[in-house]
């Protein structure tokens, strides 16, 4: 435990920091995420592996309570998205001329991200936002190139 009474992230192991930072995904918390990918990363995680098996993991799990009707307030919606763009920010940032297939992998799940807050930030009137149509194309038009990658 950190002095002032909260969590020391650095005394996790891997498995109880990923499963941490789902959890502080599912609550928004921008700067434990932050640390926590620090660590990771400093642990000699591959950020591939912190994309997909801490962040990507811990919107899974926001994703599934919406389905289910857990989670029904769309600003808790909002905010999960907005704290999405700042981790896939952050992972673009770190990978950018280093590691290319994460940076692409990162940055085509960050137009996404950005295109749900603009759809969530309009619905509930907090602005204007642009719209993609999908026409009824089953893939992202962001991602689809991952999904479909070696077949």
């Amino acid at each position: 435990m950190a002095n002032d009474g909260e969590l020391d992230l650095n005394s996790l192991n891997d498995d109880d920091l990923t499963q941490q930072m789902h959890d502080d995904l599912y609550d928004g918390l921008k700067e434990e995420i932050e640390q926590s990918v620090h660590i990771l990363l400093g642990r000699g995680w591959a950020p591939y592996d912190v994309l997909t098996k801490a962040l990507v993991e811990g919107m899974r799990i926001v994703g599934i309570d919406f389905r289910d009707g857990i989670l029904f307030v769309l600003e808790v919606l909002l905010a999960a998205e907005q704290c999405a763009v700042r981790g896939y920010t952050q992972i673009c940032n770190m990978t950018f001329g280093k590691d290319h297939r994460t940076y692409d992998l990162s940055l085509a799940i960050l137009h996404e991200e950005i295109e749900h807050e603009a759809w969530f930030s309009e619905f509930l009137g907090h602005g204007p936002s642009g719209h993609y149509s999908r026409e009824g194309r089953p893939n992202s038009p962001y991602v689809g190139k991952f999904l479909n990658a070696g077949q």
